[in-house]
């Protein structure tokens, strides 16, 4: 059995650069595996499981989402994440995030499997909150600057929020994904 070993020369990720070494030091841990030629693959991550694949357009039989995509949902879970802490360090009242994100790709025709690379994320959050928009004004900024994935991505990631309204004299239960 051969064993093979590959690592970044810098050691550090973006988001320990940035943030310095004041930050307590945590491992986090998940296990992958995968059966056969079918691009299946089962994560497992504190007992949860998820499974990814890879679509037909890029040699796969689109058996769940690409990685690719499951970091477009870490990144758009991190930013919900963030949006929540910014509005209560600001002592602002949250209903609902909704957060739309939209990848931008380069398929490499080279590689031969269409591997593909994110260039590029944009994302769209709409909040409802009893406090007015105007009290959102810069929550994005502070957003993108606390989000641990973005952090930790090299690609470019953009925000806009939209506030929402909502009377805070009716009940709203709209637990949905």
């Amino acid at each position: 059995m051969s064993l093979l070993h590959r690592s970044r020369d810098d050691a550090s990720s973006p988001a320990e650069r940035q943030r310095g070494s004041s930050h307590e030091l945590r491992v986090i841990s998940a296990k992958i595996h995968t059966v056969g030629c079918s691009g299946l693959r089962t994560a497992s991550v504190r007992g949860f499981r998820l499974s990814s694949g890879d679509g037909a357009d890029v040699a796969g039989f689109d058996l769940g989402p690409s990685p690719e995509e499951h970091l477009l949902a870490a990144l758009g879970s991190s930013l919900a994440q963030a949006i929540s802490n910014v509005a209560c360090a600001r002592d602002l009242s949250l209903d609902r995030i909704d957060i739309a994100l939209d990848g931008e790709i380069l398929v490499d025709p080279l590689s031969g499997n269409g591997t593909a690379s994110i260039r590029a994320v944009a994302g769209h959050a709409t909040i409802a909150s009893e406090d007015p928009a105007g009290h959102f004004v810069g929550v994005d900024d502070e957003v993108l600057a606390a989000a641990p994935i973005v952090a930790a991505v090299t690609f470019p990631v953009s925000l806009s929020i939209e506030v929402t309204g909502i009377d805070p004299a009716i009940q709203h239960s709209d637990w949905q994904i």
